[in-house]
């Protein structure tokens, strides 16, 4: 405490006309009033941090939005073209189309699906949802993907959920 209130003490030159003693009157006040002007300026760091943190966040949310939003107005020109599609075949190659922008799209800002199907089980990447006695494969082997699980980075964004061989 004593090297704090020296350093403190020696931040501060005495004043004009001040004697060479402080009283302890003076000196607590003059203390009191640099901890109350830490103490401001410590909140306005605060606040400063937080501001700039929701403004990072903002900034990456509108730039995956920005990358996503042609991928929408493919979904939007696939519904339109459904009124109109003379078969089915046409439909399918438009939404596997739109289905690979949104996977490359994706893939650019670092989220990847997981290949369940066939892998052995890792409790870390799959959610069993069910256990399939007798199906002839290695027991905790993937038979069916139910739904895609996806990485972030490497990261586990959500677990695929699958049906494991028992």
């Amino acid at each position: 405490m004593d090297a704090v209130d020296t350093e403190v003490s020696d931040a501060q030159p005495q004043e004009a006309g001040e004697g060479a003693a402080e009283t302890p009157e003076a000196r607590a006040e003059r203390l009191q009033a640099q901890v109350l002007q830490m103490a401001a300026d410590f909140e306005n760091f605060k606040r400063a941090a937080v501001r700039r943190e929701t403004e990072a966040r903002e900034r990456a949310a509108r730039r995956v939005i920005d990358d996503l939003l042609p991928v929408f107005d493919n979904f939007d020109r696939a519904i339109q073209a459904a009124g109109s599609a003379r078969d089915v075949e046409t439909m399918r190659v438009g939404l596997e189309f739109v289905g690979q922008q949104m996977q490359s799209t994706l893939g650019e800002i670092g989220v990847q699906a997981v290949e369940s199907k066939g892998k052995m089980f890792d409790p870390a990447q799959h959610e069993a949802i069910e256990e399939v006695p007798g199906s002839g494969q290695p027991a905790g082997t993937v038979l069916e993907e139910l739904s895609r699980g996806y990485t972030l980075n490497g990261n586990v964004l959500r677990a695929a959920r699958v049906k494991v061989a028992g």
